[in-house]
């Protein structure tokens, strides 16, 4: 999971967008005003080292204290970040127990009883150390769902928005027409666009997230500095090599930390797949990854580690994961077909195998991709340096529970948890874990 994106769309989730409805009070707009500070943090690159105590006379106290507790999140904060999301709890679950029909503190019990578990493993003794209460609700996400049918317009778009963000982050199956309903109801409001963008880019559906990128005015691209890297991203993997390098520059130009190192990793890998690169040009390139940005994210983490690999991998194996990221299937389907892998070092039979498992399972040929993920794992060892072997194993989980045979499923699931540090551990291992809890 990259956390970011996880708090940025959650922060629309419980703010500001009531601005925009045109039954609001006006005074309820000028009090939204009071959490703006948050907002311009949660939609920003820049480095925030101080953020803002919640005013003890914020009528909107809870609410403002949760989103504050996301921005502590974001930051690394997780020490105050939990003790202040704690406080938000025990304060919607006291309301709530004394009235079931508050829709509002319901839905911030569902909010954070759904999602406070992918929170990575290692800081979750902060959660205990601060008293933070037992998740009791044993259906959250029904106090979510309840919430879609408020009448006001405020706590809808927080229920319709946690939903998506649900089903495309943390259920990791989405329906297109629930997609379509969320945009075709908030996919003019700027906080809407936010939403879409991230779950565009996250089920990597680039032409239509080119298309919400380029419908945000002038005011709302300047506000939202996730903007260009966004666009970047989208044409990268569309193969559109010249506008993603025009954005992934203008992108650079702004961030003062978050994907740096993978905006550059991107860059280099346009030039490599593209031109022929000297050897010098190819370690400047890989230091300047190396030394720049930071490696908080985990998409950052992969591109440090890539760029700090002793040597590069096959190149038409890298074109054929450009290709599968752009859900080109077929066509990275065909690269791998004709490459001859018994040539390959031991480090690149890894990675062949598991990109070819990969593309087989998009293409749902489940015994074949099977296949190529047991090769990764056999191939991978009990210690791997890459995330290959514990996806492999997450993959195989998901295939063989899609069979019914839960016998494997577990198995796979508590070995994909069981691999020591890799750039994607939390989050391979709270997927493992989310699926084996529902099993």
């Amino acid at each position: 999971m990259n956390f970011r994106p996880f708090f940025t769309v959650l922060f629309v989730f419980v703010c500001d967008i009531a601005v925009y409805s045109q039954t609001i009070d006006p005074l309820l707009t000028e009090d939204l005003k009071t959490i703006s500070i948050y907002q311009e943090n949660l939609t920003s690159t820049k480095k925030v080292h101080v953020i803002p105590n919640v005013s003890k006379d914020n009528k909107y106290y809870y609410n403002s204290l949760f989103v504050k507790s996301l921005c502590e999140f974001k930051s690394g904060s997780y020490w105050s970040g939990y003790w202040d999301l704690k406080k938000v709890y025990s304060h919607a679950q006291q309301n709530y127990s004394h009235n079931q029909s508050d829709t509002l503190n319901g839905l911030l019990i569902g909010i954070i009883s759904t999602t406070i578990n992918i929170i990575p493993q290692e800081y979750k003794w902060l959660m205990r150390f601060v008293g933070f209460p037992n998740l009791s609700h044993q259906n959250p996400e029904r106090l979510i769902e309840n919430a879609k049918n408020s009448t006001n317009p405020f706590i809808e778009f927080e229920a319709y928005s946690s939903d998506l963000f649900l089903d495309v982050y943390i259920r990791k199956d989405y329906k297109k027409q629930k997609i379509e309903l969320y945009q075709k109801k908030y996919g003019q409001l700027y906080e809407g666009k936010i939403v879409l963008s991230w779950v565009y880019d996250r089920i990597k559906e680039y032409e239509s997230n080119i298309n919400i990128l380029q419908s945000f005015t002038s005011v709302e691209r300047n506000n939202y500095e996730y903007f260009y890297y966004l666009l970047g991203t989208s044409h990268f993997y569309l193969n559109r090599y010249k506008n993603a390098k025009n954005y992934f520059d203008a992108y650079l130009n702004i961030t003062e930390s978050d994907y740096i190192k993978t905006t550059k990793y991107r860059l280099f890998l346009i030039d490599w797949l593209t031109k022929d690169l000297s050897e010098e040009e190819v370690i400047d390139k890989l230091k300047d990854i190396s030394k720049s940005g930071e490696d908080q994210l985990y998409l950052d983490k992969y591109a440090q580690s890539f760029a700090q690999s002793s040597d590069l991998p096959n190149k038409d194996l890298m074109y054929a994961r450009v290709l599968y990221d752009g859900k080109k299937y077929n066509a990275s389907d065909s690269i791998l077909y004709h490459m001859n892998p018994e040539e390959f070092s031991r480090k690149d039979k890894l990675e062949y195998n598991y990109r070819y498992a990969r593309v087989k399972e998009a293409l749902n040929d489940t015994t074949l991709a099977i296949k190529y993920y047991l090769n990764v794992i056999d191939y991978g060892g009990s210690k791997p340096k890459r995330y290959f072997t514990a996806n492999a194993a997450l993959q195989l989980g998901i295939l063989y529970e899609g069979l019914n045979d839960i016998e494997k499923a577990t198995f796979y699931y508590k070995k994909a948890y069981s691999y020591p540090k890799h750039s994607y551990k939390n989050s391979i291992d709270a997927e493992a874990k989310r699926r084996l809890n529902t099993l």
